[in-house]
């Protein structure tokens, strides 16, 4: 009778515990949340500080990272308000490099952190880290590179000197005021006409007004890019605030891409304009754009193919890029004549050691000459072609434009690190989860290869072979 009373009772001791403990668990889940939910916000929180910590060093030394601000005294309007907010602290040259690519690793840490928990961002979080990485970019000299006055220059050739810069170099003007910080002294604009026409539009703010005026709209276009990736995210119906921190808070397109005020932005821009036209069934403005794009920056053209085959109405869209193309090709035609470099001198001027291609080259005996080249071409044209058919028999136009930007990008012969947009924001919007882990590991290779600092600490410290001088000018010869 003892025995039965204890094991009727039994039950009734230990279900509420049993009840304790399910109480308990979603109190325990929502701990971890919250955890992860700082966890998450602090790395962005930490990636804004060292972009801005990163932009203030740039700013306050006399570097080869800032090459503005290494050649001697320059104007007060050329350095920026950030100059000397930052302590000038003595550091020999390579321990600044290593110091650059610390905060940069530290920066790519902290993206992926908030891309693997982007769930526990709010789009106002991401949004306002974006806009302040921008704003401290935009107050900083330019990064590694001055093409802002090659643009400058080039601008300054056709509406000041009245020459066709496709037919005349920066070394033609030598009593130019900008001339002293120009790099591109004997080569032609390999950029496209509207391009060109929009920089002439900046020459009457004079010398400090372009310079500022073609920062200004350079970070613009990159917001904007942000902007039209929200809008194609949400037509597209997928989460857009995964995307927007995937090109957003892009550490390589944030320093050396807006940080460096390079001109893809605006071909990236025009792109994902006729993404969204496309996607929301405006075919044949979506394909006047897709035309529109190529004549901003060559390289867009690689994505034309696929904006016309994802159109709803291919007719419509085909109809709006012959009619825009024509105009836009008599327009060119009529101010610049009929001379364009277009992919040749975007691609084949200048080659680099530590490319894709170039390192296959070497492993397979061929180095880096015209027989890597040719490979390289004929490999490029392949991919693109099979991706194409691919679409046509309904394969995700999206995500298929992804690859071909990334097998566009990985087939540089020289790959500068903010060729990561061209692949990026259709790895954004695609679904494709191999697409995305593609793109990532390429800039992991762009991080490693194509930085100056890792390439000076690859040549110097390891020992690796690269190309000499002589080398490189015969390469430059034989491919030209």
């Amino acid at each position: 009778m003892r025995e039965g009373s204890i094991t009727a009772r039994a039950p009734l001791v230990t279900r509420p515990r049993l009840a304790l403990r399910r109480l308990r668990l979603p109190g325990a889940w929502a701990d971890r949340a919250a955890a992860a939910r700082g966890f998450v916000l602090f790395a962005v929180c930490v990636q804004v500080g060292l972009t801005v910590g990163l932009e203030l060093m740039l700013a306050s030394r006399r570097t080869g990272l800032a090459p503005l601000l290494a050649r001697g005294p320059v104007p007060s309007w050329l350095i920026g308000p950030l100059h000397g907010i930052a302590p000038p602290v003595p550091l020999h040259r390579w321990a600044l490099d290593g110091l650059f690519a610390a905060l940069l690793v530290g920066m790519i840490v902290c993206y992926l952190i908030a891309l693997a928990g982007a769930r526990h961002l709010s789009a106002r979080t991401v949004v306002g880290a974006i806009l302040i990485m921008h704003a401290a970019i935009l107050l900083a000299p330019p990064v590694i590179l001055t093409d802002v006055f090659n643009y400058i220059d080039t601008a300054r050739l056709g509406a000041v000197h009245g020459l066709n810069p496709y037919t005349h170099v920066a070394a033609d003007v030598p009593n130019d005021p900008v001339y002293q910080w120009v790099t591109w002294h004997h080569m032609h604009t390999p950029y496209g006409p509207l391009w060109t026409l929009g920089s002439y539009l900046l020459v009457p703010l004079g010398i400090a007004g372009s310079y500022w005026g073609l920062k200004t709209v350079v970070v613009l276009a990159s917001l904007g890019c942000v902007w039209l990736l929200w809008r194609c995210a949400q037509a597209l119906g997928r989460p857009a605030v995964p995307a927007i921190i995937l090109v957003g808070l892009n550490p390589l397109l944030l320093v050396y891409g807006v940080g460096g005020f390079h001109n893809d932005f605006f071909m990236v821009l025009a792109v994902l304009a006729a993404t969204l036209l496309v996607v929301r069934g405006r075919s044949g403005l979506g394909g006047a754009m897709a035309v529109a794009a190529p004549l901003v920056k060559l390289s867009a053209g690689v994505f034309t193919p696929f904006l016309l085959l994802g159109a709803r109405r291919r007719g419509a869209a085909l109809a709006g890029a012959a009619l825009c193309g024509a105009i836009l090709v008599a327009t060119t035609i009529a101010v610049f004549g009929t001379r364009y470099p277009g992919v040749k001198a975007q691609v084949s001027v200048i080659v680099g050691p530590y490319s894709i291609p170039s390192e296959l080259g070497l492993i397979f005996g061929y180095g880096i000459n015209a027989t890597t080249r040719h490979v390289v071409a004929a490999l490029l044209i392949v991919t693109v072609v099979a991706l194409l058919v691919r679409t046509w028999r309904g394969a995700d136009w999206i995500t298929t434009a992804g690859w071909a930007g990334l097998a566009f990008a990985v087939a540089q012969l020289q790959p500068m690190p903010w060729y990561l947009a061209w692949p990026l924001p259709f790895a954004a919007l695609s679904r494709s989860r191999p697409l995305r882990v593609a793109t990532l590991l390429f800039g992991l290779t762009l991080l490693i290869n194509c930085s100056p600092q890792q390439n000076l600490f690859l040549t110097r410290d390891l020992g690796l072979p690269g190309i000499g001088p002589d080398a490189g000018r015969a390469t430059r010869a034989l491919l030209w």
